[in-house]
């Protein structure tokens, strides 16, 4: 490895060593989750939160009718944002539980770059 590669190196191992993820149940029940991500997997968890709530943060418009009517229900939605976020994370998790593991869905994964 050359020396201008070495600090690249360890920044990236030292990121990786410092991920934690933890979750534990409350005595009333609810569970909490901490987690600290590196940046690639923190910007996907990020770009997926900002597609489910802005159009309750007063995001993106949409012309096509489809996704305005979706936008819509989300502005209008009665939950708090939280409650939503924590909703469509839930969502997403168990439709990836229940996905045939032998079908490639879309057709790329998203990318985060320098």
């Amino acid at each position: 490895m050359t020396s201008w590669m070495r600090p690249v190196f360890w920044r990236g191992r030292s990121r990786r060593d410092d991920t934690t993820w933890s979750l534990w149940r409350r005595a009333d029940g609810m569970v909490t989750l901490h987690a600290l991500l590196p940046a690639e997997q923190g910007e996907m968890w990020i770009a997926t939160y900002d597609a489910l709530t802005s159009p309750r943060r007063g995001g993106v418009r949409f012309v096509d009718p489809e996704r305005a009517a979706w936008a819509k229900s989300v502005k209008d939605d009665p939950r708090t944002l939280d409650q939503i976020a924590a909703d469509s994370f839930t969502q997403l998790l168990k439709l990836g539980a229940d996905a045939d593991p032998n079908t490639l869905f879309g057709g790329h994964r998203p990318a985060v770059w320098p």
